[in-house]
C-alpha cells in the first residue's frame, strides 16, 4: 500500500485522427523514481498501461493560458490555442489541468503549457503570447 501517492492531474492528449483524444490521469510529485515505481507496481493488477515517464521532471514553472468550466470546452479551447499559437508552443507540454478553487469558485479546467525549468524561459513565452493577445500567466508548478 502506498501511503503518499503524490498528486494527480487530468491531461488531454490529442493522439491524431486514428486514436482521437484521450484523457490521462497522471500521478506525479513522488519524492523519488523508486517511489513512483512502487506506486506503478501497486497499480499493475488494475490495468497494464501505466508507465513511468520523465514528464515534468525539472520543470518548475508552467503557463496558465485559459480556464473553462468543463473538460469538453477546455479541449475545444486547447485546440484553438494549438491552431493559433502552435508555432511558439512547439516542444512544450500542453495539458488540461483540473483545479478546485474551493466552494466559492468551484472546479475549473485550465489550459497549461509546461516544461519550463527556468522562470525566465516561462516569462519569455508568456510575453510572446501576450503580444499575440493570448493570456499567459506564469505559475510555479
Amino acid at each position: 500500500m502506498i501511503s503518499d501517492p503524490g498528486k494527480f492531474s487530468i491531461t488531454t492528449a490529442d493522439l491524431g485522427p486514428e486514436k482521437g483524444i484521450w484523457h490521462r490521469v497522471t500521478a506525479h510529485g513522488f519524492p523519488s523514481k523508486s517511489k513512483a515505481a512502487e506506486f506503478k507496481q501497486a497499480l499493475a493488477g488494475l490495468k497494464h498501461d501505466s508507465m513511468i515517464v520523465n514528464s515534468g521532471i525539472g520543470s518548475r514553472y508552467e503557463i496558465h493560458m485559459a480556464s473553462y468550466r468543463t473538460a469538453e470546452t477546455a479541449a475545444s479551447g486547447l485546440n484553438k490555442i494549438k491552431n493559433s499559437h502552435g508555432d511558439i508552443l512547439a516542444g512544450k507540454e500542453l495539458a488540461i489541468k483540473r483545479v478546485d478553487l474551493g466552494r466559492e469558485k468551484g472546479v475549473w479546467f485550465r489550459i497549461i503549457a509546461g516544461g519550463f525549468a527556468k522562470w525566465d524561459e516561462a516569462m519569455e513565452l508568456s510575453k510572446r503570447l501576450s503580444l499575440r493577445k493570448q493570456y499567459g500567466k506564469v505559475l510555479i508548478n
